[in-house]
């Protein structure tokens, strides 16, 4: 199977509709995920030859090595383009283990309309600029919501698009070895059934 970002992302917001997936530190796609083994499986269901299961400090090096990603480091003015893979990976010396994390970038797609984590999913909508990522900072849930043992909602989700450096440096990969994914674009009639389906009856 060659290469697939459109469906790389496809994928990933069809998991993030699934309330049966949460995000667990770790976990690996069982049904719960972390934020590297979630932009994993999703490439590597897609075509990439990559891990199924790595971490953020492999994922640089491993789509450093990757023909057909250009890498980026994020400053100021960088323009993100439609499935841009970000991460960041560095040493806590107060931890004594590496951190990081890391979210596809989407445009066009339907998500959550609100990134206040504390309020729970809310309103969904379309939305021009988006995260689609397993992240721990989430809040209370709707129903359906996995809570995965922490007390509160950790999950993957689609939400706007929000980003700070937060001090980090940021590794952007850019597909460039075939087509560029196309964002799904305005049109209501082009959604997925399980996307119309999992919004009528109510996200």
């Amino acid at each position: 199977m060659s290469e697939n970002l459109t469906g790389a992302l496809t994928l990933a917001q069809q998991i993030c509709w699934d309330e049966t997936h949460g995000y667990v530190w770790g976990a690996d796609m069982n049904p719960d995920t972390d934020c590297s083994g979630f932009v994993g499986y999703c490439l590597s269901q897609n075509g990439f030859n990559v891990p199924r299961r790595w971490d953020t400090s492999t994922m640089i090096p491993t789509l450093q090595a990757y023909t057909g990603f250009t890498e980026y480091i994020w400053q100021p003015g960088f323009q993100w383009q439609n499935g841009d893979i970000a991460v960041w990976n560095e040493w806590n010396p107060v931890t004594q283990i590496n951190d990081g994390h890391t979210f596809f970038y989407a445009e066009n797609v339907t998500g959550y309309i609100s990134n206040d984590p504390t309020n729970g999913d809310g309103t969904t909508g379309l939305l021009t600029q988006a995260r689609i990522e397993a992240s721990s900072n989430r809040g209370r849930p709707q129903t359906g919501d996995q809570d995965n043992g922490y007390g509160m909602h950790p999950e993957v989700w689609v939400h706007p698009f929000s980003f700070s450096d937060g001090g980090h440096t940021w590794h952007i990969f850019r597909w460039q070895g075939g087509t560029p994914p196309v964002p799904p674009g305005h049109n209501k009639a082009k959604l997925p059934i399980w996307l119309i389906d999992k919004l009528t009856k109510g996200a």
